[in-house]
């Protein structure tokens, strides 16, 4: 079974799930985007929430961005009707003048419409890690904080 017949699968299982969301983890350059893109093919619709935010926040000063992030992705998020949210490039929740919690965020929004998120970083010992320990951007959620499925592209299994 190929990576997107997995999540095909896991879409599919999703219905009566509290949080109806899959992370597909892996590092830059691994085909996390090609991989949304060939869903969206089939169903769904691809999200660039990098470029989508960053154009939303544009409209406020600085100093305001932290306060308006979270109902600028929703509005992002609940402008798009067709189901699954093939969420990418996710970076910018990581940006620590925001303040946010990426993946409460996205766990928050799955209650609402099935996502498949692209997680720029890795899965190891039973962590779901951004970035490097000491880098700003770091975060890291233990595996029992997670509650949803992961597709982890360098094991190429679902965690």
């Amino acid at each position: 079974m190929d990576i997107e017949e997995k999540i095909m699968g896991l879409l599919n299982n999703l219905d009566n799930s509290y949080y109806r969301l899959i992370l597909i983890v892996g590092a830059g350059g691994s085909g996390k985007t090609d991989i949304l893109k060939s869903i969206a093919d089939q169903c769904g619709t691809y999200v660039n929430l990098g470029l989508a935010l960053s154009e939303k926040l544009l409209e406020y000063p600085i100093e305001e961005r932290a306060y308006k992030a979270t109902d600028c992705l929703r509005e992002i998020l609940n402008s798009i009707e067709k189901e699954p949210l093939l969420i990418d490039n996710i970076e910018l929740l990581f940006a620590p003048h925001l303040k946010l919690n990426p993946l409460s965020l996205l766990k928050h929004e799955s209650r609402y419409r099935k996502i498949v998120a692209a997680w720029p970083g890795r899965f190891e010992n039973d962590k779901l890690i951004y970035a490097e320990y000491g880098h700003p951007e770091y975060k890291t959620y233990g595996k029992n904080g997670i509650e949803v499925p992961i597709l982890d592209l360098e094991r190429r299994q679902i965690q």
